[in-house]
């Protein structure tokens, strides 16, 4: 699956703004890289979602959210087990959330697993790191993960569909109007 086909068909799907950046840089001894950047700006249930699948130096993706008042929100932070650690340990747990808000936790908890993406880093590496952060007047998710997994293209929709989904608990549990 072609990821720049697949973050289009997104972007046609959900009228977003679909863009890449394909160039090339000189690396150590005039070493030819290939980087290719895509970026896809979203806007979801009033909130602006930026995403950016970076095929180049980090081969990443990041996800930078940013729903418009939201107060009093609970900060978490998933993080995953890695693989080794998995290994060694026999964790049947591949992540943990910390959250001090247990209806929130539960509920990030209930979305991985309804989308399945508690399966997706039993078979691949995928790893993600997702933080949510209360800002002065606004609240912030921040996921990042490697692409270097099998199913990263074929991933796109899920992992789409996962964060619409916390934006969505987000707003329903803490939205204030300021009217």
């Amino acid at each position: 699956m072609d990821p720049e086909k697949e973050l289009q068909r997104i972007s046609d799907q959900h009228n977003g703004e679909f863009t890449v950046d394909d160039f090339t840089v000189y690396g150590d001894e005039y070493a030819k890289i290939h980087i290719v950047k895509y970026y896809l700006n979203l806007i979801y249930n009033d909130a602006a979602i930026r995403i950016i699948y970076d095929y180049g130096n980090y081969i990443i993706a990041t996800y930078t959210i940013n729903i418009q008042n939201i107060k009093n929100a609970p900060e978490f932070n998933f993080s995953t087990i890695d693989h080794f650690t998995k290994l060694i340990l026999f964790k049947s747990q591949h992540w943990k959330i910390r959250c001090k808000a247990t209806h929130l936790k539960e509920k990030i908890e209930i979305l991985f697993r309804k989308h399945q993406l508690d399966q997706l880093m039993q078979r691949t590496a995928f790893e993600p790191t997702i933080k949510g952060m209360q800002m002065p007047d606004s609240y912030k998710i921040h996921t990042i993960f490697s692409l270097n997994f099998e199913e990263n293209t074929k991933s796109i929709p899920v992992i789409v569909a996962f964060h619409q989904e916390l934006i969505d608990v987000l707003k329903e549990k803490y939205f204030w109007n300021l009217v």
